[in-house]
């Protein structure tokens, strides 16, 4: 058998970048070279690849994922790419590169997790990983519309001093200015074309804080998500000052993430995307500050299992959270 090298960390050698991107390719139909152009593959992504003449057979890449979690930080790994190239399979390729990142990370992080096809599922507890539980918290809008506009700009942060005027209650005439204001289009749609789109979006992107309980700030794989994916789902609410990430589903709403300047409501930004009687549910793509309100059910993604290590995530199914949707390598 050919001599198998074990590198790491090769973004910036062409030949290995170009190899990785093949392989993920034909794997998950992913390719990481605009993301790398555009600057935001940086030292949060780093992978740890098994290599036969300059070719990439088989890797795990690993996230640095800086979490704030009740006001506290933490540092986890998240693994993803995981891949081996069909011909160099069922020979322990992948075995020896996860052991490689646990002693490369020993002592150094609260946790480990990542998202395994459910075909898998025998791997990973052997090296001490278990199947964690992810909750989703939603609620049913059918009375948003009876809420005055002006107490979601309050909740949200905002005084509402220039709007719902001319109502003693402060209810009719702030229900009528919030559907002008959804008709009016006050959600813009945000373009990222390009990569100077990109750039642009990315050093904005740069004062605002994601609005959850349970938040991550690697703007990195952020990007990842804004440049290809989402790049038509994101909306500026200039009444908020805030970015929103956001599709509908059928009759729901799905907000997968929220970037404010200040402390923002969900259901205050989901004002702007409820033309009336047409959205019957707010889905969040996060856990939020206040659950008040909310309804929580179990959330598991098509042939996705969710796996934990680590005492820091022992309790994480208890908790009842969720990884960001938008933190998924």
């Amino acid at each position: 058998m050919e001599e198998i090298q074990f590198v790491k960390d090769y973004k910036e050698n062409t030949v290995l970048r170009a190899s990785f991107n093949e392989l993920a390719e034909k794997t998950f139909g992913l390719n990481f070279e605009a993301w790398y152009r555009a600057g935001f593959w940086g030292g949060d992504y780093i992978p740890f690849s098994a290599v036969i003449r300059n070719r990439v057979i088989a890797n795990v890449s690993v996230n640095h994922m800086g979490f704030v979690k009740d006001g506290r930080k933490r540092f986890y790994l998240q693994l993803g790419t995981v891949m081996t190239d069909k011909e160099y399979r069922m020979q322990g390729l992948s075995r020896r590169l996860m052991e490689w990142i646990f002693k490369e990370y020993e002592g150094r992080v609260d946790g480990i997790y990542l998202f395994a096809n459910d075909t898998v599922l025998d791997f990973y507890p052997r090296f001490g990983f278990r199947v964690a539980r992810e909750y989703q918290y939603y609620k049913n809008l059918g009375n948003l519309n009876a809420v005055p506009q002006r107490d979601y700009e309050k909740r949200a942060g905002r005084n509402g001093n220039n709007i719902g005027k001319g109502s003693a209650d402060g209810t009719s005439a702030d229900n009528e200015i919030y559907q002008q204001n959804v008709s009016r289009g006050k959600v813009q749609n945000v373009c990222l074309e390009s990569p100077e789109d990109w750039k642009a979006f990315a050093k904005k992107i740069t004062a605002y804080h994601p609005q959850g309980n349970f938040t991550n700030d690697n703007l990195g794989l952020l990007m990842f998500y804004a440049s290809g994916l989402f790049k038509d789902s994101i909306y500026y609410i200039e009444a908020l000052d805030a970015y929103a990430i956001a599709e509908t589903e059928g009759d729901t709403l799905i907000l997968y993430d929220v970037y404010a300047k200040q402390e923002t409501d969900p259901e205050g930004v989901a004002v702007y995307f409820y033309p009336a009687n047409t959205l019957k549910e707010l889905a969040l793509g996060f856990t939020p500050k206040d659950t008040r309100g909310y309804e929580c059910r179990e959330y598991k993604e098509d042939d996705t299992t969710v796996f934990v290590k680590g005492q820091e995530l022992q309790s994480f199914s208890e908790e009842r959270s969720m990884f960001p949707l938008l933190s998924h390598a």
